[in-house]
This record gives C-alpha cells, structure tokens and sequence, in this order.
C-alpha cells in the first residue's frame, strides 16, 4: 500500500514536470528577440573575443555569466536566434524539479506537488524560459543557493556533512549573486533570517 501510494506520488510529480516542458517548448519561438535579447545575442556572438564579449556585457550593465554560457552554447551549434532560446529553456525546465526538491526539503510532506505544478504553469516563468535573458538561470541558482542554506540551518545533518553543504553554499552563493544584482536581496535575507536565529537562541538560553 505504501509503495503503491509512493509510486503515484512519483507518477504525478512527473506528469506535473511533463506538462511544466511541454507549455515551455510550445511556441518557443513564436515571437521575434526584443531589445534586451538582442544585446544579449549581440555579446554573446562567437566570433568575439572574450574580452570583447565581456565589454558588451558591461555596455548594458548585465552581468556576462549568462552571455558566456549562450556564446559557447552557439559556438557549439550555430549562432542563430532560435537556437539561442534554447539555454533559457534549459534553466527553465530544470528549475521546476529543483523547487520540488527545495520543497519537500522544507515540508517534507506531499505540498512539493503543488509547488511543482504551480512553477510549470506560472505564466512569468513560462515567458523568461523563451526570452534569450538570464532570468532563469537566476531563479534556478537561487533556488539551489536556498537548498544548500536550508542544509546548514537544518538539525538533520552533521556537523562534517554541514560543513561539505557549507562549501557547496558559498560557491553557489558566488556564481548566484554574480548573476544578477537583484540577487543581493537573497543575500540580506538569509543574513537576517541567521543573525535572528541567533539571537532567538541566545535569548532561550
């Protein structure tokens, strides 16, 4: 009985992922690059050196992590607008099992479902998973950079395991608010949310 209920458990979570790619796919390509996908195409062009394409970046203040990533992704295959969609689509379609993970780390009851099926058809994320721009590769970093601080603040691990999530923290921490400015608010938060925890057990004690 348990099995069987675990098994429909993974079943819907899986069609709820399925439906998340499948409205992400749709029409990828139906519209034309904006403005701000095109200076992200425009720096991201493999025939630029990297110091080239990094003063790109800088000239429309975004961060060049996502552009270095799209410039080797069209250096691999071909430099063409539509295939330039296809990273977004990528971070977009991994952020959905990731924030069931996420989750079910905080729950740890089946409400993970309702967060997989709300992500997958979120019409927002669904529109920047087909814009040629870094946002969902900045929401899938925030949302591991969340599941490695929710590892160290958790009474379920170690002390030596807390410290390997630790390491994991900080490097993901470093590549996340590399990303984006609005990152920093993830940062501020995590810090307060710390420094009253622990006040909260100074006060207890």
């Amino acid at each position: 009985m348990f099995s069987s209920n675990k098994n429909n458990i993974l079943l819907v979570s899986i069609l709820f992922v399925l439906i998340g790619i499948f409205l992400r796919i749709y029409q990828l390509n139906f519209e034309n690059y904006w403005l701000d996908e095109m200076t992200s195409f425009w720096a991201a062009d493999p025939s630029l050196s990297l110091e080239e394409t990094f003063t790109r970046s800088n000239n429309f203040h975004t961060p060049p992590i996502f552009d270095l990533l799209l410039k080797k992704y069209l250096e691999f295959f071909s430099y063409d607008p539509e295939i330039g969609r296809h990273v977004p689509l990528f971070f977009g379609i991994l952020s959905i099992p990731f924030l069931g993970l996420l989750s079910y780390q905080v729950s740890k009851n089946n409400s993970f479902l309702l967060s997989i099926f709300l992500i997958s058809i979120n019409i927002y994320l669904i529109k920047y998973s087909q814009e040629t721009r870094p946002y969902t590769l900045v929401f899938l970093l925030s949302i591991i950079n969340l599941i490695f601080y929710y590892k160290i603040i958790s009474t379920d691990f170690t002390f030596s395991k807390k410290i390997f999530f630790f390491i994991l923290f900080v490097i993901f921490s470093v590549i996340t608010f590399s990303t984006h400015p609005f990152t920093f608010i993830l940062l501020f938060s995590q810090i307060f949310y710390s420094l009253y925890s622990f006040l909260l057990i100074l006060a207890r004690s």
